[in-house]
């Protein structure tokens, strides 16, 4: 299948079929969505100022034209993503500290990571290094310790 619609529409239709038999549905509840975050704020396949960040009905949108990896794909819509329970970004490194900072100081910008940290607000978590919000003030920081069982 080399249609990007096509496959849309086919994934739409696994994800209605697993989430919609016994109840009727407007949009899938999964319990949670980890995503990344490239240095231009786009995130699943949602890339900035693309035509599918204001798809607000299909649960799946083809991308035709990315402008980086290859050109046509399919993702999950920002309505799906916000609905899930739970929205974690994980990101790290200092190459991405700009776009962190833009994503935090400034979403107005409207970049894809931005309108899912805004519509999905109180069900995000971040998980970030020191390095990713070098640049960014105002945020609470948590450090964890991960213990390792050497037994």
């Amino acid at each position: 299948m080399n249609d990007p619609q096509e496959c849309a529409d086919q994934y739409e239709k696994t994800l209605i079929k697993g989430f919609a038999s016994k109840d009727s549905v407007k949009l899938p509840i999964f319990d949670l969505i980890l995503l990344g975050c490239a240095p231009d704020g786009h995130v699943a396949s949602l890339f900035p100022n693309q035509e599918s960040l204001r798809e607000n009905y299909a649960w799946c949108t083809p991308i035709e034209d990315a402008p980086s990896g290859p050109q046509k794909r399919i993702s999950l819509t920002v309505p799906v993503i916000c609905h899930a329970h739970r929205v974690s970004f994980v990101v790290e490194g200092a190459t991405k500290a700009p776009v962190i900072k833009t994503i935090m100081e400034r979403p107005d910008k409207g970049l894809p990571a931005s309108i899912i940290n805004e519509k999905a607000a109180g069900k995000i978590a971040w998980f970030v290094d020191s390095d990713a919000v070098s640049d960014v003030d105002g945020i609470t920081k948590k450090s964890y310790k991960f213990l390792v069982n050497t037994k």
